[in-house]
């Protein structure tokens, strides 16, 4: 016979979980520039003359509203776009 005990969080000790999150960045062509939003996120968006400094605006204020130390661990791909608006994923993984 087996002799199974059971082990508690505490005995167990620190442990981290890890989680991947999906979130899309919305960035539209305007009049006088580009503006990018993550609507899952409300207040996270921005707005800058360049799509490519919209886009670093943007993921530093993922990473400020997600509490993420390092923009290292994101990975944006492009999913689908037109003349006038992009979508793209964010990618990263969160530990709780």
């Amino acid at each position: 016979m087996h002799n199974l005990r059971t082990i508690t969080l505490k005995e167990f000790g620190k442990f981290q979980i890890d989680y991947r999150m999906i979130l899309d960045i919305v960035i539209k062509k305007t009049d006088d520039g580009f503006t990018a939003e993550i609507p899952s996120l409300k207040g996270c968006e921005c707005w800058a003359h360049d799509e490519d400094i919209v886009m670093n605006k943007i993921i530093d204020l993922a990473a400020y509203y997600l509490k993420v130390n390092s923009k290292e661990k994101f990975k944006v791909d492009k999913a689908r776009g037109t003349k006038y608006k992009a979508i793209y994923k964010l990618v990263f993984n969160k530990q709780a």
